[in-house]
């Protein structure tokens, strides 16, 4: 029987030569794991480690590093904004990750929201951290958030990621002090997802 379509080496290669192509100071290589697991990696000014699982049409984001002197660039933007574009191309459906550190916040402003079984794990976390810094947001917003929390919707993460707030503290500081009292939470991103998407794209 002919084959109908690219191999999974192929279609792994495709993500590859994508981010090669798109992101200026890496190197790019694609390793096999298992049958159906690819592993992709970067180096140079980007250093990161993918794993494509073609059994369930996930990468899952295994690492992303920008070396100190390169940050505030937008470089981890950009690496996760043409990551999610690749995908497209070999229709892949989600990319999951572990945030910790300054990933805690940084990924939830590109719309990766909590897993489940991480919300459920970290929602009254999240809820007293909320109730702590609830005064200092303007009501509207307040209300917003504390209506997600009761509906138990995960998109509040992304929304306290991205909101920005006219008060003496900047954004970031109250973003980093609610979802920051977390160790580090399982998120999970759905690729064409246009609610996921608004906040990766932001700006373009």
């Amino acid at each position: 029987m002919a084959r109908t379509g690219p191999s999974f080496a192929e279609k792994a290669q495709t993500v590859a030569v994508h981010l090669n192509n798109e992101i200026h100071g890496i190197e790019v290589t694609v390793t096999q794991d298992r049958p159906l697991v690819f592993t992709v990696r970067t180096t140079g000014s980007i250093k990161s480690k993918v794993q494509l699982l073609f059994g369930d049409l996930i990468a899952d984001i295994d690492e992303v590093f920008v070396e100190p002197d390169l940050r505030r660039q937008g470089r981890c933007r950009r690496f996760t904004q043409e990551l999610c574009r690749s995908l497209h191309l070999i229709s892949f459906k989600k990319m999951t990750l572990y945030a910790v550190h300054d990933g805690r916040v940084t990924w939830a402003a590109f719309g990766f929201r909590p897993t489940r079984g991480a919300w459920n794990t970290h929602k009254k976390k999240i809820e007293k951290s909320f109730r702590g810094h609830q005064q200092e947001f303007p009501p509207e917003i307040a209300q917003d958030i504390n209506d997600l929390i009761s509906a138990d919707q995960v998109s509040v993460f992304p929304l306290i990621a991205n909101i920005a707030v006219d008060n003496q503290l900047l954004p970031k500081e109250l973003s980093t002090r609610i979802l920051g009292s977390l160790k580090g939470w399982h998120g999970e991103f759905d690729v064409g997802n246009e609610r996921d998407e608004q906040y990766l794209f932001r700006g373009e």
